[in-house]
């Protein structure tokens, strides 16, 4: 609440000395508790005429109903896949990685590039994603404790990465940020082969799957791949409950490899 105070409520009715207006930009507003989302509320209901507020928020529920009575909402929805490819190639990128990352960032341009701009041992994060999706071909049980300890090193590098390029951001939600990527990218492999597996076309911007994808969808049925789809994105919840890396990698990999889970002991 010291913050909100002291950057937003204290400075917001100083009038701008270069310009007619000031505007505000709070990120990810959801993160504000509720103490300080109800100290804006005066601010909010009567802000001085020079002053704009903007909010940016990806939770809307978690924001109090006297905040939403308050403001204008402005949905922004994601940019078609289609833009995000011809973008990215514009940018540089290879049509198959461009085709990549306008899926893993779901529509998100400025994600996209960020993504791919990644620094990761002089290599990319791409480099990260093609390395685990030849390992995860070969996948099985015996490699699940070896192969989550790889990618708890990767989520390691891919946490510097991120800290080279936000480094005013903080340490816990880099390493949420890194962990949540190679997740994201485990989904993608299974559930693009899911899709393959199930008659679907290949994926955007791609004149056809890659090899390993196709082998995927001939080693696991629909139900399978769309069953590791899900259990990666359940993970995403011990992210946040900052569940040990290293243990929550090896509990997905064991599951996927087979490995039986014992229950109500």
């Amino acid at each position: 609440m010291s913050v909100v105070k002291e950057y937003l409520i204290d400075k917001a009715p100083l009038r701008p000395q270069m310009a007619d207006h000031v505007v505000f930009l709070v990120h990810e507003a959801e993160r504000l508790n509720t103490s300080s989302q109800n100290a804006l509320l005066k601010l909010l209901e009567e802000p001085p005429g020079h002053c704009l507020i903007i909010l940016l928020c990806s939770r809307l529920e978690r924001m109090l109903s006297t905040i939403h009575s308050r403001c204008q909402v402005v949905r922004f929805g994601p940019i078609d896949e289609a833009v995000l490819v011809k973008r990215l190639t514009a940018d540089g990128l290879g049509a198959e990685e461009a085709a990549f990352w306008a899926r893993f960032c779901q529509g998100s341009l400025g994600e996209a590039q960020r993504w791919a701009a990644l620094d990761v041992d002089g290599g990319g994060a791409y480099a990260i994603y093609t390395g685990l999706l030849g390992r995860l071909v070969a996948f099985g049980l015996p490699q699940a404790v070896d192969l989550a300890g790889d990618l708890a090193d990767r989520a390691k590098a891919l946490a510097a990465a991120w800290a080279r390029q936000a480094p005013d951001a903080g340490k816990t939600d880099l390493n949420r940020r890194a962990l949540k990527g190679l997740l994201t990218m485990i989904q993608s492999i299974y559930r693009d082969a899911m899709f393959l597996a199930a008659g679907h076309g290949p994926g955007l911007g791609a004149a056809g799957p890659r090899g390993e994808i196709r082998r995927l969808a001939e080693r696991y049925d629909v139900e399978t791949l769309g069953d590791f789809v899900a259990r990666a994105a359940d993970r995403m919840g011990w992210v946040e409950a900052s569940v040990n890396e290293r243990l929550l990698l090896e509990e997905l990999l064991l599951y996927m490899g087979g490995c039986a889970i014992i229950q109500d002991l």
